[in-house]
């Protein structure tokens, strides 16, 4: 275990969500994004781990970010977790993509 790889981190969350101890992945979810806050996989991981606690603003605050940091990655893609997360925060503008579970895509 190293703490100072984002991977292990993510992959630690992920567990501890399975789990059912959300507060602990929240933080190391939250830990990923402090140890590179500039990397798009570690806010897209969080951002799809309040999508699917239906934390709809926080959601798309970090997914949002991961956007931001790569145009073309998974948070890009159309009626995607980004989109889907804005609506379901209240925001209408863009695809009006409601949230239905995961995207199709992988």
């Amino acid at each position: 275990y190293n703490p100072l790889s984002v991977d292990v981190l993510l992959e630690y969350a992920t567990f501890e969500d399975a789990q059912g101890n959300l507060e602990r992945a929240n933080r190391l979810y939250s830990d990923a994004v402090s140890l590179e806050p500039q990397n798009a996989r570690t806010w897209y991981a969080l951002g799809s781990f309040y999508f699917d606690h239906k934390l709809w603003r926080l959601a798309y605050d970090a997914l949002n970010n991961s956007y931001t940091y790569d145009r073309f990655g998974k948070a890009a893609q159309p009626c995607g977790l980004l989109d889907q997360a804005r609506w379901n925060a209240g925001f209408r503008f863009g695809p009006k993509c409601r949230a239905t579970g995961r995207s199709s895509s992988p």
